[in-house]
């Protein structure tokens, strides 16, 4: 039995373990469109950022998700799909609801 994935935490950085491979910003941005629009997202964007102390953010006011460089370049592919999908959620949802419930039923 294989360890699970390991998680991107704010207070370190992820390695990608060993025989995965890690994604470039291109591949980042071509899975994060398809997820966009694979949940009716149309009108948004892929944004990079520079954070070095989270994944992504979801960004409401430019309807954009945007995912931080440095650590996309670092994550695997299920990390990137996993980060991509809790700033879905976000977006899916509205501002105002953080990580509530209602947040929770969409994740």
């Amino acid at each position: 039995m294989s360890d699970p994935p390991p998680t991107v935490e704010p207070s370190h950085r992820t390695r990608v373990r060993e025989g995965d491979q890690a994604m470039n910003l291109f591949e980042a941005r071509r899975l994060t469109i398809t997820l966009l629009h694979r949940h009716g997202l149309d009108a948004w964007r892929v944004e990079f950022s520079r954070a070095k102390t989270r994944a992504g953010a979801c960004r409401h006011e430019r309807r954009a998700i945007v995912l931080s460089a440095p650590l996309v370049t670092v994550m695997s592919e299920a990390e990137v799909v996993e980060t991509v999908l809790h700033e879905v959620a976000h977006a899916l949802v509205g501002p105002d609801h953080a990580h509530d419930e209602v947040w929770r039923r969409t994740a």
